[in-house]
């Protein structure tokens, strides 16, 4: 009896240590979906994008405690693609209510900045796209120095499949002036600022590309004059669709008509060489075993594999992030 009774007092205090809010250093996540009982989310940050928490629905409800050195933005992707961005801090607890059917009307609610960002981002559902990304620059410039400027830059600009140049600049440069030591800030311009640079109309920088053969060249001397598909794959993802497009162009238009490159982003050589050979991945193929980190890469604001680039006979950038049912269409037009 008296192990009895001094077992439960350390219980009853764990409970409500669990209860009073996160541990030091965390920041506590919960919330409830309606029609929703079981399910998986991933929540992960815009500056560590390789670390990704999986947060387990049950009931409808969820509760996790995720460590943070700072405030931040956490992304909330959900399994059919949407997100719900939330403004987090250090020993503090957000709370998310959301609708499974209708995921973009989520309220988020814990801090001034997570109520004020849900507000705007509610009232503006349903209005044109032109007149939410007005509003969203002034809600950025408003609120420059708080972190939901930040998560409103994220959901109306660096989320965008073709963020709008000029707008994203000069909203990048209001962030970096508001928010002068934010890591978010700084991942999203090492992002976003090469992106941007070869955007549609672009000339493509100069780049010296480690050929998988062991020699390096020039881009400009491998186009020699001519448009050029520039195509990115990797083992570790689905590039069937991508890859028959590529060899589709291949066959319509010829070498000397069209111009190829082939950049894998791929950590291991073995299984980047494997996928050649499978698939036929036609040479100059660009490997330096370094995937997204790769200068190729970088340099070229890649986001996403598969991937195309499309440049024109004077070197320029017709079109990015090219869906494979849509390459013919865009090889067309400069060809």
């Amino acid at each position: 009896m008296k192990r009895v009774s001094t077992i439960l007092p350390l219980l009853l205090s764990l409970t409500l240590l669990a209860a009073c809010g996160p541990r030091d250093g965390h920041v506590r996540l919960k919330g409830e979906f309606k029609n929703l009982n079981t399910a998986e989310f991933y929540v992960f940050q815009e500056e560590n994008a390789a670390r990704i928490d999986t947060v387990r629905i049950e009931g409808g409800k969820f509760s996790c405690d995720i460590p943070l050195e700072e405030e931040c933005v956490l992304t909330m992707l959900y399994p059919n693609f949407s997100r719900t961005y939330v403004i987090a801090a250090p020993d503090q607890t957000v709370v998310l209510h959301a609708s499974a059917e209708h995921l973009q009307e989520a309220e988020v609610t814990g801090s001034n900045e997570n109520e004020r960002f849900t507000k705007f981002r509610l009232a503006q559902i349903g209005k044109p796209e032109g007149d939410v990304r007005l509003a969203a620059q002034q809600y950025i410039r408003d609120n420059a120095k708080h972190a939901d400027a930040v998560a409103a830059f994220i959901a109306f600009f660096a989320a965008q499949a073709a963020p709008p140049k000029a707008e994203t600049e000069a909203m990048l440069d209001v962030l970096r002036k508001g928010r002068p030591k934010d890591r978010t800030v700084t991942a999203l311009e090492n992002r976003l600022r090469p992106l941007l640079k070869t955007a549609a109309g672009s000339p493509v920088p100069a780049l010296k590309l480690p050929l998988a053969d062991g020699t390096t060249q020039d881009i400009h001397q491998l186009r020699a004059g001519r448009p050029m598909l520039i195509t990115f794959f990797a083992s570790w993802t689905q590039n069937h669709e991508a890859l028959r497009a590529l060899r589709r162009a291949r066959r319509a238009y010829g070498s000397d008509k069209l111009a190829t490159l082939s950049v894998s982003l791929d950590l291991s050589r073995e299984s980047s060489d494997q996928l050649i050979e499978r698939d036929t991945i036609p040479a100059p193929i660009v490997f330096d075993g370094k995937a997204f980190e790769s200068p190729v890469a970088t340099t070229l604001g890649v986001r996403y594999v598969p991937g195309f680039i499309l440049l024109d006979a004077q070197g320029r950038v017709v079109a990015r992030d090219i869906k494979p049912e849509a390459l013919e269409q865009e090889l067309s037009k400069i060809l």
